[in-house]
């Protein structure tokens, strides 16, 4: 497991990937987020997705999980800002393959 992929956690940022995760039909009670609690959520969910992808490895379901886990590195990346970023956007669509998948996270006031 590569440091983007390892999961180190603190009381609170797991408090935080368990609320959002697990729980998140029931928001919290107030907002908990931070720029780094969404980098904690993404790195643990990629996390997850890079150690299950070694479960496929070499079955039908490899290359998609291949895409699935880039897409989620990705998305890893970009949470690491406040802003979205046009120069990252860009080379990251500039960077697709046929059959990739390009996912950013916006923020609810940007909708």
């Amino acid at each position: 497991m590569t440091s983007s992929t390892a999961f180190v956690h603190t009381s609170q940022s797991l408090e935080y990937v368990v609320t959002h995760v697990f729980l998140p039909v029931h928001p919290p009670d107030k907002s908990d987020y931070t720029v780094k609690n969404n980098h904690v959520l993404a790195r643990a969910v990629c996390a997850a997705a890079h150690a299950y992808a070694k479960h496929v490895c070499g079955t039908s379901e490899h290359l998609q999980w291949l895409r699935v886990t880039k897409m989620l590195d990705n998305l890893q990346a970009s949470v690491q800002s406040e802003r979205l970023d046009s120069d990252y956007v860009i080379s990251q669509l500039r960077g697709m393959q046929a059959g990739g998948i390009y996912a950013h996270r916006l923020p609810i006031d940007s909708c």
